[in-house]
C-alpha cells in the first residue's frame, strides 16, 4: 500500500514509523493524538490478507465481462491464486474497491504513448480507440478510453498518466501521429516530444543545462497494446464506456503487479 502522509484519526501531517506488525505490515504513530494505524486502515483491505488486494481485482476483473457470475469467478480465483473464498465475499468487497489504494511503481520521466482500437457502443467512429501511456521501464501509467482518435483524447489520456504518476515527463515518445504533437503542449515547454517507430533513434535534449543523448523507440507500448489486444479479443466489445474505462483502471492496477500478470495471461487464455 502507499505510506500514508497524514494521520487517520485526526487528520495532522506529524506520522513517524512505528515498527512493524508481525505480518510484517508497517506500522505508524502518530506524534499528536499518539494514536498507532497501519497503511490499510479504513480500506477494504484492512485486517485481510495481503492476496485480497490481488484476488479481489482479479475477481473483479472476471466479473465485469458479464458472464461470469461470482460462483464461478470464485472458483477461478482459487484455481489461478490458490485462495478460496465464498462467492458472497467477492460480491460485497467489490462494492468497496478504490484503484487509489493500490500500491504504485516509481514512474520514469520518459513516457511511450499510443493507441489502438477496440469496440465500444456508442463511439463516434466505427472503433473506439484505447490510448495507452507507459514509462521507459515498461510500467503501464494509464489506459484511457476515447471515442475518437482526436488531439482532446489525447490531451485527457496525458492529463489522466499526469494525475497518476504527479509529474510532468521529461519526454513523451509517439509514432508521429499529429494529434500527440499537439497534445504534448499541456506540459508546457519543459516537457519534449519525440517521433519513433521500432528502431531506436538517437534523440537529444538539454535537462538542467546538460546535454543528454537517448536513443528512443516505442517498442515498450507497442508491446503492452499487443497484450491488451489478447484480452480485447476475447471481451468482443463493451456495451458503454464506463464500463470500457472500469475495465482499464482495473488491468492498469493489475498490471505492474508481477505476480498479477501470469493470472491476467491466464485469464485471457481460458476465456
Amino acid at each position: 500500500m502507499k505510506n500514508p502522509n497524514k494521520c487517520v484519526h485526526c487528520g495532522n501531517e506529524r506520522i513517524v514509523k512505528n515498527g512493524v506488525k508481525s505480518n510484517g505490515t508497517q506500522n505508524y504513530k502518530c506524534n499528536d493524538c499518539c494514536k498507532q494505524f497501519v497503511a490499510t486502515y479504513g480500506t477494504p483491505y484492512y485486517r485481510k490478507q495481503y492476496d485480497a488486494m490481488l484476488t479481489l481485482h482479479i475477481s473483479a476483473l472476471l466479473n465485469l465481462r458479464g458472464f461470469i457470475d461470482f460462483r464461478l469467478v470464485a472458483e477461478f480465483v482459487e484455481l489461478i491464486c490458490g485462495v478460496k473464498r465464498a462467492h458472497t465475499t467477492y460480491y460485497y468487497r467489490h462494492l468497496d474497491l478504490d484503484f487509489s489504494q493500490l500500491p504504485k511503481p516509481e514512474f520514469g520521466k520518459i513516457w511511450h504513448i499510443d493507441e489502438l482500437f477496440d469496440k465500444v457502443k456508442g463511439s463516434k467512429d466505427k472503433f473506439g480507440y484505447l490510448f495507452a501511456v507507459c514509462d521507459e521501464n515498461s510500467n503501464l501509467i494509464c489506459l484511457y478510453q476515447a471515442n475518437e482518435r482526436s488531439t482532446q483524447a489525447a490531451k485527457n489520456t496525458l492529463k489522466k498518466a499526469g494525475n497518476i504518476a504527479g509529474f510532468a515527463p521529461d519526454v513523451i515518445v509517439h509514432d508521429g501521429c499529429p494529434i500527440y504533437e499537439r497534445a504534448v503542449k499541456i506540459f508546457g515547454k519543459k516537457t519534449k516530444h519525440c517521433q519513433a517507430h521500432f528502431k531506436a533513434d538517437p534523440f537529444a535534449f538539454i535537462k538542467e543545462g546538460a546535454l543528454q543523448l537517448l536513443y528512443l523507440s516505442n517498442n515498450r507500448v507497442e508491446r503492452i497494446n499487443a497484450w491488451l489486444r489478447r484480452w480485447l479479443k476475447h471481451m468482443k466489445g463493451f456495451k458503454a464506456f464506463d464500463k470500457a474505462n472500469l475495465w482499464a483502471d482495473l488491468i492498469t492496477c493489475l498490471f505492474n503487479n508481477k505476480h498479477a500478470k501470469l493470472s491476467l495471461l491466464a485469464t485471457a487464455i481460458f476465456f
